[in-house]
């Protein structure tokens, strides 16, 4: 090959730290690695796969090469195929990201030959250590997910009252908001995957067509003001990729964050527009976009900036939380943020901010 060992840069390549980089929270569960996929943001626990209760995104050793995979989606590979998926590069910019974007490495470094024997070599490799399912055992699974998220959410019921307890606690006045949204409702008592139960938090994404995808549930104390002490207390059933929670109707000006409570304090700050929430970092570049909009807002502040987040420095959520910010505001991320929106809607503006005001400017 001429130029770099592809080979050997990715055997060189710490997967779990490329992937705890992209802002996923990874749990040992023995020699395996597992948390939220960050491709599809699918995070149902379940022991079909492993015979081991834990999410269905895993990173693990196979005949000494680290590779990665999800139960939900499928996706699997090595450190180069997760680079070109997740930040969505072509061969030759996942290479340089792997190796820290560093500047001496050009394009024309990596010749067609080097190109082709590495993926002729791993076209037929076996990366997923199970049987492949068929398009239509996926789709199936896939839309057995919807229906459970959908009876979750549809046995749950509005209580303006637990919500208001809980934006108390986040610091979010309810008065601000010009009106509660309508989409969030609370299940009183809902099982965790660790067996326990615990109030929750219901949010609804939804595709551009308004159909039901998924369902986020982020379990609460019994009286609204805190989280559950669950590890994780916020999971997500069902593929998220293109919808969102939509807190608040989109207008010409649309805000969008990652977490529904960011999402509640841009509104406290900006009552007149649309916001809508994505659930993970990695639901951003794939998120559909109405016609009709002009401007969207990236909204993702930056420090803890409420109790919530402060309780929870020494758990190690915090560490989660600013891998997230970190990643957002990674140029190569942004860049793939733009790009993606823009083919949507090319003469769209877009602003990527760590503060709101009631005219936002600086828009790229």
């Amino acid at each position: 090959m001429d130029g770099v060992d592809i080979d050997k840069l990715i055997d060189g390549t710490d997967l779990c730290d490329l992937v705890r980089r992209s802002g996923v929270k990874m749990t040992r569960y023995g020699g395996v690695y597992a948390g939220a996929c960050p491709l599809c943001g699918a995070d149902e626990r379940g022991i079909e796969r492993t015979g081991i209760d834990m999410p269905p995104f895993s990173v693990f050793e196979d005949n000494g090469k680290w590779r990665f995979e999800c139960g939900e989606c499928f996706a699997g590979g090595d450190a180069l195929n997760y680079a070109q998926r997740f930040y969505a590069l072509p061969f030759c910019e996942a290479i340089k990201h792997l190796q820290g974007g560093a500047r001496a490495l050009a394009l024309g470094a990596i010749s067609e030959s080097a190109a082709n024997h590495y993926e002729f070599n791993n076209k037929n490799s076996k990366v997923v250590k199970m049987k492949v399912p068929s398009a239509h055992d996926i789709a199936k699974d896939r839309e057995n997910k919807r229906k459970r998220a959908f009876e979750i959410y549809w046995a749950a019921r509005k209580n303006d009252d637990f919500l208001r307890a809980y934006l108390k606690f986040c610091r979010i006045n309810p008065n601000d908001l010009n009106g509660l949204p309508e989409c969030i409702k609370f299940h009183p008592c809902l099982i965790h995957p660790c067996k326990g139960y615990a109030p929750a938090m219901l949010a609804p994404f939804t595709d551009v067509s308004g159909k039901f995808l998924a369902v986020q549930r982020t379990w609460l104390q019994p009286d609204g003001f805190g989280r559950a002490d669950f590890t994780p207390d916020r999971m997500m059933l069902g593929a998220v990729s293109g919808g969102a929670i939509r807190l608040y109707h989109a207008t010409n000006h649309l805000i969008v964050t990652v977490r529904i409570e960011d999402g509640l304090r841009a509104r406290q700050i900006d009552p007149a527009r649309g916001v809508w929430a994505v659930g993970s970092p990695a639901a951003l570049p794939t998120l559909i976009l109405p016609e009709a909009t002009e401007l969207v807002t990236l909204y993702i502040p930056r420090g803890a900036e409420n109790e919530e987040e402060n309780a929870r420095e020494k758990t190690g959520e915090k560490i989660g939380q600013d891998q997230e910010r970190s990643l957002i505001y990674s140029q190569s991320f942004r860049e793939n943020i733009v790009t993606a929106w823009r083919r949507q809607l090319p003469q769209i503006e877009i602003d990527i901010t760590d503060r709101l005001t009631l005219s936002v400017e600086g828009a790229v």
